[in-house]
């Protein structure tokens, strides 16, 4: 290849390379975003299941995942078996969870939020992280849960 071709080929990878990285990070906020959305939803569906159920339902998260929890006969805390909505999940790519507060007071991976079958529940909050981007998801003693940006 003479000079000016081999400066337009280059050219054309590095135009083709940087849409492709702007597409990424799309792809990144989106990823990130639908995952948020979908906790936020879960976690509203699990507080009305425990009103429905007269039965407390509990979440926990994992690395990588987390999953819904009802109390059995025996007062422990079993997966649900009857609702194939609040199944464990594992996020699609490597999100990380950020800081989780219940009533302003941080908790571990693997212990539980609990919602009560009154309706009344404490607050929380939760982040979580992939890449340079980070959602909080907060719910309200209520039981509305929303998700933003301002973390």
């Amino acid at each position: 290849l003479s000079k000016p071709h081999e400066l337009l080929v280059t050219l054309l990878v590095g135009i083709t390379l940087a849409v492709v990285s702007v597409n990424f990070n799309q792809d990144d906020s989106k990823v990130l975003g639908e995952e948020a959305n979908r906790l936020a939803a879960l976690l509203e569906h699990a507080q009305s299941q425990a009103m429905i159920t007269g039965k407390p339902v509990a979440w926990s998260a994992q690395t990588g995942s987390y999953q819904f929890w009802q109390r059995g006969k025996e007062g422990k805390w079993d997966e649900p078996s009857s609702d194939d909505i609040l199944r464990e999940r594992t996020f699609p790519v490597d999100i990380e969870w950020g800081e989780i507060k219940v009533a302003g007071n941080p908790i571990k991976l693997d212990e539980r939020l609990v919602f009560l079958a009154g309706g009344l529940n404490p607050p929380f909050e939760m982040k979580i992280k992939y890449r340079d981007r980070q959602l909080s998801i907060h719910g309200s003693a209520t039981g509305r849960v929303t998700v933003d940006d301002k973390a």
